[in-house]
């Protein structure tokens, strides 16, 4: 009994070291950064490996629909989400036509632009 009691008083001590309170949480940035002079950068008819040259690889892609890549930037701070940025570069015909999203402005964390999925680029030629 005496050597069980060292043991497990050992083993409550390191779970609840994994779960304490005042355990250091890392920010946690995933995904792609998109800067506003990456985006200036693009226009329409541009080729998707033009794009990617300017962009860098997408985080998403989807397979049912290879003419929309997303651009997704998250920071975390355990599980409360800091920054969420979204990009969603549309192509016709493998040219670019439109770029959709949220750029969240560093200094004070707000969307450039208002409403919920604003149009941040369409350039019309």
């Amino acid at each position: 009994m005496k050597k069980l009691l060292p043991l497990l008083l050992g083993t409550v001590i390191f779970a609840a070291g994994c779960s304490f309170p005042g355990v250091y949480k890392m920010r946690v940035p995933q995904g792609n950064i998109v800067k506003e002079d990456m985006l200036n950068q693009l226009e329409t008819g541009m080729t998707k490996r033009q794009v990617k040259f300017i962009m860098g690889t997408p985080m998403v892609t989807d397979s049912f629909n290879d003419q929309r890549w997303d651009y997704i930037f998250l920071v975390q701070y355990g599980k409360k989400t800091l920054i969420e940025e979204r990009i969603a570069v549309i192509f016709e015909e493998d040219k670019l036509v439109t770029i959709e999203g949220q750029l969240k402005n560093k200094a004070s964390d707000k969307p450039t632009d208002e409403g919920s999925n604003p149009v941040i680029n369409t350039p019309e030629e």
